[in-house]
């Protein structure tokens, strides 16, 4: 494996992995996944995450004019001290390199960094709960959940088969299958429940955009007690492509997103091309550079669903995780937007956007205080460019312009 970092590498040796400095660790590498220990491990993990609030993701995927399979992949997360892991694993037929981002505020790079170590726990769930792999053959997968639904919920796919929480056949398909097709093969060898989040049964599906070196890529997705595979599917964000849960569903978030880097797609030819489109529709450059990701437009659209109700814009969906209420009372209802809080959700996202745009001018300006100190800003944490066919990613962190990781087997 070939790694180099945009900065002057800290190095700093810990029992089981490395400071590498600007909040990134390297895990040593680890040979195998325990799923039933992970999931219990993570649980409690994400539970404590998400306080109230959920992540954006966006991925697209496309075979360049030379035949290389590349992937464009964002995180939009909160920035506070959250530790970026890169794992490295020989966990199965082939090594992976995975990419971990918890978003935790209670297993902080802070934290890690004062005992000096990872427990068993932490290596459990940082190994198998990466929300992206990349192994030697340049097979790779990433995560995006689907909004919580009970309409939508996942019993058993294959009676009979072992059962397995859908988010962690993702590191089983990254150790053992070197193409897309090795891995929709080899999908049929589970069964498939909603994950356990904080001791409760969630009722957030997930997908997986998955592509290979050949050029071949395509969408795995999990819902009502199916498993669909979309070969070629052109990307994904945070909202159901297949029926008939794309016809109904209300919450689902990052239409607009994917709208415009679909809108970008044909214009990448490298893994650097990919992580500039990852980057120009980043939340955070639509808070300070209206102009720069130009959806001034899409801060309108109001989706229907199937019966004719009102869906909110993306710029709603964010807003009812991220602010207060002007009267001083939070969203509490995570997933469902009304009529009636609509318009001070409005007024909440104008108000609080003039607070966001202050820290995050001030975090590109080199003071990271304000922002990590809010806990509910939102910035592009993680963005990528990745190349199958080359087996390499590159990857920037935390919008610093310096802070990119480059990697290939």
């Amino acid at each position: 494996m070939n790694i180099t970092y945009g900065w002057n590498v800290k190095g700093q040796r810990y029992k089981n992995f490395t400071d590498l400095g600007n909040h990134v660790l390297l895990a040593d590498e680890i040979t195998g996944f325990d799923i039933e220990s992970a999931a219990a491990a993570m649980s409690d993990l994400i539970a404590q995450s998400f306080q109230g609030k959920m992540p954006g993701c966006t991925c697209v995927a496309k075979k360049a004019s030379n035949g290389d399979t590349l992937v464009g992949r964002n995180l939009d997360m909160d920035v506070t001290d959250n530790a970026v892991v890169l794992v490295p694993a020989k966990a199965g037929k082939y090594r992976t390199m995975g990419v971990n981002y918890m978003f935790n505020n209670d297993k902080t790079y802070s934290d890690y960094l004062s005992r000096g170590e990872f427990s068993d726990e932490d290596i459990l769930a940082l190994a198998t709960g990466c929300t992206d792999y990349l192994n030697e053959k340049g097979f790779f997968g990433e995560t995006n959940m689907r909004s919580g639904d009970e309409r939508f919920t996942v019993t058993s796919v294959n009676p009979g088969k072992p059962v397995i929480p859908e988010p962690y056949i993702l590191p089983l398909l990254a150790a053992n299958c070197a193409t897309v097709r090795d891995a929709v093969e080899y999908l049929r060898n589970y069964d498939y429940c909603l994950p356990v989040f904080g001791g409760k049964l969630s009722n957030w599906n997930f997908a997986f955009m998955i592509a290979d070196a050949s050029g071949e890529y395509g969408l795995i997705e999990i819902v009502n007690n199916k498993v669909y595979f979309n070969a070629y599917q052109p990307g994904q964000a945070n909202y159901y492509i297949n029926p008939p849960a794309n016809a109904i569903e209300k919450y689902g978030m990052g239409y607009g997103r994917l709208e415009l880097a679909n809108k970008y797609l044909p214009e990448a030819q490298t893994k650097e091309d990919m992580l500039k489109i990852m980057e120009r529709i980043a939340f955070s450059k639509e808070i300070l550079y209206p102009e720069y990701s130009r959806r001034a437009e899409d801060g309108h659209i109001v989706f229907e669903d199937a019966n004719g109700g009102e869906v909110c814009d993306w710029r709603s969906d964010y807003c009812k995780t991220l602010f207060r209420f002007a009267d001083g009372t939070e969203n509490d209802a995570m997933w469902c937007m009304t009529d009636s809080n609509f318009e001070k959700l409005q007024a909440a996202v104008t108000e609080g956007l003039k607070t966001k745009k202050a820290e995050l001018e001030q975090f590109f300006a080199g003071n990271e205080e304000p922002l990590r100190k809010s806990g509910n800003t939102w910035i592009s944490a993680l963005a990528y460019g990745v190349n199958c066919t080359q087996k390499s990613f590159i990857l920037k962190i935390m919008e610093k312009k310096d802070l990119t990781v480059n990697f290939s087997f």
